[in-house]
């Protein structure tokens, strides 16, 4: 699942694995991106315009839409690096974004998986 992938995201930069992260990261970005999406209950017209609706419903120049950019390599260097550790941000703050609508008992899984990333790899 998503958190068991943000784990294998956060190992593989750790080890400076850049094929391992790069496998993972778009695995990530896409379930994270789907999340907003759905919670806000974006209808989406096409996949040409995915990225940019994700980013128009959290708010044009929010923080969410500008680190998305920099996890999906729009903005920013674009190296793997600075892509995945967006992406690990990116996480906490869609987690941040649709916890009213989670379940409590999972959100509280999620979010202790997310204090552990933030902790040992940012």
């Amino acid at each position: 699942g998503l958190t068991e992938n943000v784990h294998k995201l956060a190992n593989e930069l750790v080890k400076g694995n850049a094929p391992g992260v790069a496998y993972i990261l778009d695995k990530v970005v896409d379930a994270l991106t789907e999340a907003l999406v759905v919670y806000n209950g974006v209808m989406i017209r096409s996949d040409s315009t995915y990225y940019a609706q994700a980013q128009e419903a959290a708010g044009p120049g929010s923080e969410w839409a500008e680190c998305h950019g920099r996890a999906i390599g729009l903005m920013g260097s674009g190296n793997l690096d600075e892509r995945g550790r967006a992406c690990l941000h990116l996480h906490s703050l869609t987690l941040e974004e649709v916890r009213p609508a989670m379940d409590p008992e999972y959100a509280r899984v999620v979010e202790e998986a997310a204090l552990r990333v933030a902790f040992v790899y940012t």
